[in-house]
């Protein structure tokens, strides 16, 4: 990670430093995020599934995706709480969020 520094190299400003740019990148990504969003519409309004670029190939494909409502169909067998513990997993997250301040 380019970003870490030692411990006695870090002070509040450096914090600052990344908070802002984090918030840079996002917006880059919401803007970049919205822009291959209209690459793809216009892929499927005019019925196209494939281009060649200079540098880039693209290809749009239809699927489908099927999925399973386990937990649903768990409760459907009305398992006791505990049952439902001893399946249950834990996973710890962490997120970093960033939104825009106030001036």
């Amino acid at each position: 990670m380019r970003t870490i520094m030692k411990l006695e190299q870090v002070n509040g400003e450096y914090f600052e430093t990344l908070a802002d740019r984090a918030g840079e990148i996002k917006a880059q990504m919401s803007e970049l995020s919205a822009e291959l969003k209209d690459i793809k519409q216009t892929f499927e309004h005019y019925n196209v599934t494939e281009a060649d670029g200079e540098f880039y190939r693209a290809t749009l494909s239809v699927t489908e995706r099927v999925s399973e409502r386990w937990k649903e169909l768990a409760l459907s067998f009305k398992p006791t709480r505990q049952k439902l513990k001893a399946y249950e997993t834990v996973t710890p997250v962490t997120t970093l969020r960033v939104n825009a301040r106030k001036l």
